[in-house]
């Protein structure tokens, strides 16, 4: 996991308990509820130290860090750092003092002190994405770089097309990457590649640089993506076919294992502008980890948001977990003022059914979904969701997200 990662893995979690705690206080769930409020005020003061390269983990290091570097009176206060301790000292209390609760009136006041703090956090972080770029391979910022995988084949222009649709929205810049088997087929594979990029140079001024290496695609692609901390990678696809039926998509191998955005196109950009984006929403806890891309959207381009939630036949757990996750998603969307629509299948219960639907219904530019987590090789055999749906019959433009895996970062022990 990269440092941008690890940054934005803190966010999700911050924004996740958050949520949580206003749920819980809504069904007056009171010291459940500060526990959340307290972790939603750790999480993203532990990114923000994350963020400026320091290496705190305990509550009181990090209470005596924003004391002595983040008060400025300008952003940040000391009543800010106040109002972390007393929700910190009112949830250690109500966790080791059993038999004893606040009341609905108290609970409101330190949810409303947590809301302050926690929107002066998210106003310096954002100002230190203004001072320092090294957030941009997730968070929302411009002139970030576009990989586009390049075979020199029609599909591979499309996606240079998709990926100049961006790039002229964002201010980004594009890099084009060619693989070859051997060392000595280099000069020649780059010589070809630096015409393409002249050319397209000269039409749209977008190509910053091109690369060209011996590597697999399997494992190339997201080693350069990473080094090159790109905001997303744009590839070509032609779909599920051939023996690619019983392998499993060459696309979703690439894909599975890393946190950058692959958008996976099979045809050239039917729109000039992105408008419509279809965004599935099913029962895991990681389709949450899709709001930083929609925030990146609804920055860019005056889209509007499709909820895709099919419903039928659902056991309690599950129907739980799926409502859950619409909530959170409507909650962000408020939030942020991003327009959206949920659309309920009651009839169904296959999300690519459902999706297809919605395609022929509203003709998206965008699908959003996010992958399997620990991807096996039967999942390839078999065939999942997102494989489906990017190799979808009506070659609509999917963005994959990877969800990030929180194993191996230690966290405050009391987090669970």
């Amino acid at each position: 996991m990269i440092h941008s990662d690890l940054v934005n893995f803190r966010l999700e979690l911050s924004a996740e308990a958050q949520q949580a705690a206003e749920l819980l206080l809504e069904h007056h769930s009171n010291r459940a509820a500060i526990n959340r409020m307290y972790f939603s005020i750790y999480y993203k003061v532990l990114a923000l130290a994350d963020k400026k390269n320091f290496q705190l983990v305990e509550y009181q290091q990090l209470k005596d860090w924003l004391e002595s570097h983040i008060v400025d009176k300008i952003n940040f206060f000391e009543s800010d750092v106040l109002a972390f301790a007393q929700v910190y000292k009112q949830a250690y209390e109500l966790d080791y003092m059993d038999y004893t609760d606040v009341t609905n009136e108290i609970a409101a006041g330190f949810m409303t002190k947590t809301n302050m703090v926690l929107s002066r956090l998210e106003r310096i972080i954002n100002i230190q994405l203004n001072e320092n770029q090294e957030f941009e391979a997730t968070e929302i910022v411009g002139a970030a770089k576009i990989l586009v995988p390049w075979d020199f084949t029609p599909i591979a222009e499309y996606a240079l097309e998709h990926a100049i649709q961006y790039a002229e929205i964002t201010g980004g810049f594009i890099t084009l990457l060619h693989l070859v088997k051997k060392d000595k087929d280099v000069p020649e594979a780059l010589q070809k590649l630096n015409e393409v990029a002249t050319n397209v140079k000269q039409k749209f001024n977008k190509v910053s640089e091109v690369i060209v290496k011996s590597g697999s695609i399997f494992e190339s692609i997201n080693e350069i993506a990473s080094e090159l901390d790109a905001q997303m990678v744009i590839m070509g696809t032609h779909g599920i076919t051939g023996f690619q039926k019983f392998t499993g998509s060459k696309a979703l191998k690439v894909i599975a294992g890393t946190q950058i955005p692959f958008v996976v196109i099979q045809d050239k950009p039917k729109n000039q502008h992105i408008k419509n984006v279809i965004l599935p929403i099913d029962d895991r806890k990681e389709i949450r980890q899709k709001m930083n891309q929609v925030r990146f959207l609804s920055k860019f381009f005056d889209v509007k948001f499709h909820l895709c939630v099919p419903t039928a036949n659902l056991v309690e757990g599950v129907k739980k977990r799926l409502q859950n996750n619409v909530n959170f998603v409507q909650s962000f969307m408020k939030q942020y003022k991003i327009n959206y629509e949920v659309h309920e299948f009651k009839e169904l219960k296959d999300i690519v059914t459902a999706v297809n639907i919605l395609i022929e219904q509203i003709k998206p530019d965008l699908i959003l979904t996010i992958t399997t987590k620990d991807i096996s090789a039967s999942d390839y055999l078999s065939g999942t969701d997102e494989q489906k749906i990017i190799a979808n019959n009506f070659k609509i433009p999917v963005m994959c997200i990877s969800p990030i895996k929180a194993k191996g970062y230690r966290f405050n022990s009391a987090s669970s």
